[in-house]
């Protein structure tokens, strides 16, 4: 089988959709020899927080010197990420080949898996063939009849937020998906949970663990060890990371808003657990210092992600109301309650209205499109819904391309902001790098730089030694990145290649018979620069850098040296055929790689 056959299989059990239950997969576990029961498992359910409280968990497990496996569902941006080991996704050879083997057990079962069925069976396997010590497991949906409930040995359940979504499986109240999502857990599993509310704190105060071995199918009253919010300060927050206290102990964080916070509570509070139990499944404990770098380490894309674009975009992958409401309490404490634009699409089995209702009243614009997705709303239909709501919205073919169009019409003071679903997430986080270059793609459509890069390149033609045309621009825009980083200066990356694009735009000008083609660069970089969104103390910059891009001397912390240096890095004057007859003087020529 080869991989994208293994994908395909997987695939063509969509069909199928989502079938509650455990005994198709308890019979796929015993034909695979039961690989649920190799492993030690942490087990999560819960609405939303699942996937960021098991990253930390795993980032501080990683620091310990564990082998973790990790397996979470959906993929954002490659099929394999729902498998991870140590961090890493399995090759497309070792999915392909446990693919098969499961498939060919699959088959011969009497009512065919699901998709996440399949998945599940996969990642159990493995993690089994890895020799993991460890593997965080969370739940696809639900807890009780969720296919990652088979397995039997447990170190500890955990529990994250609950909210209303998917409702026609788990019922149409609090109460009853926090039943189902209990369901995971078994006698004798310590439960750990986030903060509550006091309607589920009083709820989980009546619920009974289910106990087939006693009357009525329920044993014990339920105990937990809760995430204490009174024992949490609060000590920074900024958009690249939160700083708090947690018991008196100290700790930072690269991610944002509360939920991100009440998560890294909640891990560390399992962690607590963790060290209690670890023994008891021939595991070491974490130390204070491994779980203070894991959680710094942790990173979770499409939850409040912050791309470096001009003016700054938001992604974040809410999709239920407990989601939205978080957003937007983390939106308000960042931008007040200033105009947003939203870039959106979302499922037509989610609470649409709801999300209208609490995002809308801080929409200036919102662009919309149809999610690659079987249960998608259209974008024409949520666009209608908008407009009803006395919204203002546009109809655009795909995420990036409304993502690009809201950067490119926004103002120098927006924020924009792309939510709804996670189905959209991977398709921006593939395109985060052409979104933050957005002004560099827009240099290069500019009317005046084609046809000054085709005139560089006519004017040049027959020439032997150094040309100036767009092979150059890009060659002197990459080393003066890394310049840049090397030399630590603090400018975005679309200022460099920017300015390095148009630095000999002055060349071949009617103006470079009256001045340098340095100033004539910059007189005719300023209207492009312009038109392709930089601001004006950006555009001075990359102007004077443009004009004054000449021998620096001992001065390297500026964008003019960086360019200088760059545009003489490109030249291999050591290896040119042409060195003999070059302008230049030796002084002048790179004699080196480095500088």
């Amino acid at each position: 089988m080869k991989y994208t056959e293994a994908v395909s299989y997987i695939e063509s059990k969509n069909s199928l959709g989502i079938v509650p239950g455990l005994d198709v997969i308890l019979a796929l576990m015993e034909g695979l020899g039961h690989p649920e029961q190799e492993v030690p498992a942490i087990h999560i359910a819960g609405t939303n927080g699942k996937g960021t409280v098991m990253a930390y968990i795993e980032q501080v497990l990683l620091a310990a010197g564990y082998r973790v496996g990790r397996y979470l569902s959906p993929a954002v941006v490659d099929p394999r990420e729902k498998w991870q080991i140590n961090g890493h996704m399995p090759s497309e050879e070792e999915v392909a080949e446990v693919v098969e083997k499961v498939r060919s057990v699959a088959e011969a079962l009497p009512n065919s898996p699901t998709s996440f069925e399949l998945e599940t069976a996969v990642a159990f396997m493995l993690f089994r063939d890895h020799h993991c010590d460890v593997m965080l497991i969370e739940c696809g949906m639900g807890g009780r009849l969720d296919a990652t409930n088979v397995m039997p040995r447990k170190v500890l359940d955990i529990l994250v937020s609950v909210s209303m979504d998917h409702m026609q499986f788990l019922g149409g109240t609090r109460e009853k998906i926090l039943q189902e999502k209990l369901g995971i857990v078994k006698p004798g599993d310590p439960l750990v949970t986030a903060p509550l509310d006091e309607e589920l704190r009083s709820l989980m105060k009546t619920y009974r663990v289910q106990d087939s071995q006693k009357p009525g199918g329920y044993g014990e009253l339920l105990s937990w060890r809760e995430a204490d919010r009174d024992s949490l300060v609060l000590t920074e927050e900024t958009l690249s990371g939160t700083r708090f206290r947690y018991r008196e102990k100290p700790y930072h964080i690269c991610m944002v808003g509360d939920v991100a916070v009440d998560n890294a509570i909640t891990a560390l509070t399992a962690l607590e657990i963790f060290n209690e139990r670890a023994e008891d499944f021939g595991l070491w404990r974490v130390t204070e210092e491994e779980i203070t770098a894991g959680l710094e380490k942790t990173s979770w894309q499409g939850r409040f992600t912050v791309f470096d674009t001009k003016p700054k975009m938001i992604v974040d992958g809410a999709h239920n109301r407990d989601a939205w409401g978080r957003l937007a309490g983390t939106l308000e404490r960042f931008f007040g309650l200033k105009k947003r634009i939203y870039v959106m699409g979302v499922l037509a089995d989610k609470e649409v209205d709801v999300l209208l209702d609490t995002l809308l009243p801080t929409a200036k614009k919102v662009y919309v499109f149809t999610p690659d997705s079987p249960r998608a709303l259209s974008g024409k239909a949520l666009a209608e819904r908008i407009r009803e709501a006395g919204g203002d919205a546009e109809v655009l073919p795909s995420p990036t391309e409304a993502a690009r169009k809201a950067l490119r019409e926004a103002d120098e003071t927006d924020v924009v902001v792309a939510c709804g679903s996670l189905t959209f997430m991977g398709e921006l986080l593939k395109q985060r790098s052409r979104l933050e270059m957005d002004r560099v793609e827009r240099i290069l459509q500019d009317t005046f730089y084609k046809k000054q890069i085709k005139k560089i390149y006519e004017s040049e033609y027959d020439r032997i030694f150094c040309r100036h045309g767009f092979g150059h621009a890009v060659s002197v825009a990459r080393i003066a990145y890394i310049l840049a980083m090397e030399e630590g200066l603090r400018l975005r990356k679309d200022v460099i290649y920017g300015a390095a694009l148009l630095h000999d735009a002055g060349r071949y000008t009617p103006e470079e018979k009256e001045m340098s083609h340095h100033a004539a660069g910059a007189l005719y970089a300023r209207g492009v620069l312009e038109k392709a969104g930089y601001t004006k103390e950006e555009t001075d910059l990359m102007c004077n850098a443009i004009r004054e891009h000449k021998d620096p001397g001992d001065r390297r912390d500026t964008l003019d040296s960086v360019l200088y240096r760059a545009d003489k890095l490109s030249r291999n004057c050591f290896l040119c055929d042409a060195r003999e007859e070059c302008y230049w003087s030796e002084e002048r020529k790179n004699h080196t790689i480095v500088c």
